[in-house]
């Protein structure tokens, strides 16, 4: 039987993918929750500009590919399009027992959720929900929150009082000055939100209570490497000590459409405080 045919596979939470078949020929699978935010690993696409990842099975690797700046838009073999828009890719890594992870760069711009992945001339299409900006975790459960001098915030070398940290995040959006979709910021680039009224970003900080954490004075894209932000926060003088869940909300401002409720918010990281 020739011919192709069109399966819509729907996971019940208002996501879907679509897979297109062609007989003898195999295609690439995944869910609509299986597009995940780069950084925090929960189910949804991030704002364009933010990295994303792709768990899915069918492609014909064996090793981690990474690609450096200015990154490809095919890369062993696969290419992914965002809203009909071609997305950078950084990495196709094989995480055996036959299922792949794609990492990429959701373009910025993108003005739907509407993902398409090509392989070997076959298409696998999702339209995932919209995911929280994330915060980069390491693989000794620290997050990724420097001080000053670059060296990584831990339980040994906690905040300080009325020191500025750097946190590094992804998918928070557009920029300005703008960077090309693919290419790393050259300096600083400020948060540029597309929406009419103001954007709140806000760091919450749990101990006992949720509360706003810190100033925010900077936030935009880190300087060297397509689709990461950075941003940098004062400490509050007065702190308590001991180790505290912190996490990034944005208020106000979603390109893509807002999220349901519990995506709103992003991962909770470990923030060590003297």
């Amino acid at each position: 039987m020739g011919g192709r045919f069109i399966d819509p596979i729907h996971d019940g939470l208002g996501s879907a993918s679509v897979v297109r078949y062609e007989p003898g020929r195999a295609s690439v699978r995944f869910g609509a929750d299986s597009i995940v935010n780069g950084a925090s690993f929960r189910p949804g696409l991030p704002h364009p500009g933010g990295l994303a990842s792709i768990f899915a099975q069918g492609l014909d690797v064996t090793a981690t590919i990474v690609a450096g700046p200015p990154l490809p838009l095919e890369l062993a073999g696969v290419s992914i399009l965002v809203d009909g828009h071609a997305a950078p890719i950084l990495a196709v890594t094989d995480l055996g027992h036959g299922r792949q992870q794609i990492n990429f760069q959701v373009p910025f711009e993108a003005e739907s959720n509407r993902v398409e992945v090509r392989y070997k001339g076959l298409s696998t299409f999702a339209i995932p929900r919209t995911v929280a900006p994330g915060i980069f975790t390491l693989p000794t459960g620290d997050a990724a929150i420097l001080h000053a001098d670059y060296s990584l915030v831990t339980a040994s070398n906690p905040a300080r009082p009325g020191e500025v940290l750097i946190v590094y995040a992804t998918g928070l959006g557009p920029v300005k000055p703008a960077v090309e979709t693919g290419a790393a910021a050259a300096g600083p680039a400020m948060l540029d939100p597309p929406c009419a009224y103001r954007s709140d970003l806000t760091l919450y900080a749990f101990a006992t209570q949720w509360r706003p954490f810190g100033s925010i004075e900077y936030a935009g894209a880190a300087p060297g490497y397509p689709g990461l932000y950075q941003l940098n926060v004062r400490v509050p003088d007065i702190v308590q000590a001991g180790t505290r869940s912190l996490s990034l909300y944005w208020y106000g401002c979603w390109p893509l459409g807002p999220p349901e409720y519990e995506y709103a918010m992003s991962n909770a990281v470990p923030l060590h405080v003297q």
